[in-house]
């Protein structure tokens, strides 16, 4: 991991567990398959593949360096969008980490479901994976139906934007990678400095933005200049921002002018 210069964080239906497919049918549940795994594992990044890590996610190490195992490369961030995800696993996709157990608390669900409606307005893909606890042989143990529920009820409202997946622990990083080679593969890449440029951070914490949208416009122009872009000019000269996005950047900044976009599903805007 590249740390940044700001751095200071039911038995019986288990079998039958699988990825959630990002589909409208009734989720349903059961290891990644071989395939998903095995494209992660033969799967080598391209030189400058990044992955943003948000700074409460230092505490995984094992999880981090195994990704590292893969060649991508991790950039620490303290904040990578106001959402407050996990991980930015491309300028347009977001990802957020639970434990199986999580979702029997009703206060954590009320607050995960927060950050999932603020990041469904700014990211075209939002990724929850559940980790359940595993059993002696890895399987997964515990209630599920809670999470099952979560997401159900989340994709109902949220629409495509919102996908969920199980994972197990050890085939966790397998499944970080494969997703992040596939979103990667339809937005366009930013590179990101491993220290933070004056202005990113305040830019990245702004309604629509991002970490990699933040690192590549203080990269072209003083955030000022940016801000009093129309939304029109702001799309034309940064594709890594999504129709979407720039409303609802305009929206926070008081703006009038909505953005012309073709009619999209909800929470797919900009695609």
């Amino acid at each position: 991991l590249v740390p940044s210069e700001a751095s200071a964080a039911s038995a019986k239906d288990a079998e039958r567990r699988e990825v959630v497919q990002p589909t409208d049918s009734p989720m349903r549940a059961e290891k990644p398959t071989a395939e998903v795994l095995e494209a992660a594992a033969a799967s080598r990044v391209a030189p400058d593949q990044t992955i943003l890590v948000a700074s409460h996610m230092l505490q995984h190490a094992s999880l981090l360096s195994s990704l590292e195992s893969f060649g991508v490369r991790l950039i620490e961030r303290e904040r990578l969008a106001p959402c407050m995800p996990d991980f930015l696993l491309s300028p347009r996709s977001c990802c957020l980490i639970r434990g199986g157990d999580f979702f029997a608390d009703a206060g954590a669900v009320e607050e995960l479901a927060a950050q999932i409606r603020c990041a469904s307005l700014a990211f075209n893909d939002v990724l929850v994976i559940v980790v359940p606890r595993a059993g002696p042989n890895d399987e997964p143990m515990g209630d599920l139906a809670p999470a099952d529920r979560f997401v159900q009820q989340m994709r109902a409202a949220e629409g495509r934007a919102m996908r969920a997946l199980y994972s197990t622990l050890h085939q966790l990083p397998e499944v970080i990678m494969s997703e992040c080679s596939a979103r990667c593969l339809e937005c366009p890449t930013v590179h990101v400095d491993i220290d933070l440029r004056p202005q990113e951070e305040s830019l990245a914490s702004l309604p629509g933005l991002n970490a990699f949208v933040a690192a590549d416009i203080v990269k072209r122009m003083p955030h000022d200049e940016f801000l009093r872009l129309p939304a029109e000019a702001m799309l034309a000269a940064f594709p890594v921002l999504s129709p979407g996005a720039v409303q609802t950047l305009q929206d926070a900044l008081g703006c009038s002018a909505a953005v012309e976009t073709p009619a999209a599903p909800r929470g797919r805007q900009g695609e």
